[in-house]
């Protein structure tokens, strides 16, 4: 799964505010990680979602649609601040961390757990999907999205969706899509290589920090979408498809 690159700028440094240990009460993650802010793609924050589950079984979950869980952080840092924290778990699974799936709280004390009560929607897909922690200095991340850089630090898991018992499960339509030319520079043409199911079919562009910056509807019959991306900012851009219960994405790079 590959999700937006979070940027963040002092983790384990100057500010020294990092996630010492991140659990869900009543599952298999437990991680104790210290602080060591991992060099990923330009940028620094750790991404354990690459780690092998039998080698790491504390590292990932399986969480059921329906439960409600307690997330307990546990933060570790240089100074006496408190820190605020957002908790994000994809849901819907569009490689995309939203608003909407957004838990925070405030004022988390120095050195002590903290516990976040979440329940998992019903009508979540099953499956693998991705779960993001963000911690900085009291006073600012709520007006952060999943994305932007920040001072603090950015953990990202793999957990596993499961269905409960006597909830249905959606099923989803396989769509595969692609965009081309890729890089691009003045125009991007989005393949997809199956009918859609529905009458309409919503696409969305996210820029890699998960700003929305164009949406269409599109036809069931339309298997070519030509956008024009001459006004783009340079840098990675998510495709997301989405028709009926199913969801699909791609990627491409603005030059």
């Amino acid at each position: 799964m590959c999700y937006c690159y979070p940027p963040t700028g002092s983790g384990c440094g100057f500010n020294g505010y990092h996630i010492a240990n991140i659990n869900i009460t009543g599952t298999g993650l437990n991680y104790t990680d210290g602080c060591h802010d991992t060099l990923y793609a330009g940028v620094f924050y750790d991404n354990y979602s690459f780690l092998d589950p039998v080698l790491f079984p504390n590292a990932t979950t399986t969480l059921k649609q329906g439960n409600t869980y307690t997330l307990n952080i546990t933060q570790n840092n240089d100074q006496t601040q408190t820190c605020n924290l957002d908790f994000y778990i994809d849901y819907n699974q569009d490689i995309v961390f939203d608003s909407t799936e957004k838990v925070t709280a405030a004022s988390l004390p120095h050195g002590l757990p903290y516990s976040i009560n979440f329940t998992v929607p019903a009508n979540s897909p099953s499956g693998q999907t991705g779960m993001r922690v963000r911690l900085r200095a009291t006073g600012g991340l709520s007006y952060y999205t999943a994305c932007e850089p920040l001072g603090g630090s950015t953990e990202d898991y793999i957990i596993t969706i499961d269905s409960t018992v006597g909830v249905t499960e959606i099923t989803k339509q396989l769509i595969n899509i692609n965009a081309h030319p890729n890089p691009a520079k003045n125009h991007v043409t989005v393949n997809i290589q199956q009918q859609l199911s529905a009458a309409s079919a919503r696409l969305k562009v996210f820029d890699a920090y998960g700003k929305e910056v164009l949406e269409k509807e599109i036809g069931i019959h339309q298997n070519q979408i030509a956008i024009d991306v001459s006004k783009f900012n340079a840098g990675l851009y998510f495709v997301q498809l989405q028709n009926a219960n199913a969801i699909t994405a791609c990627k491409f790079l603005k030059d």
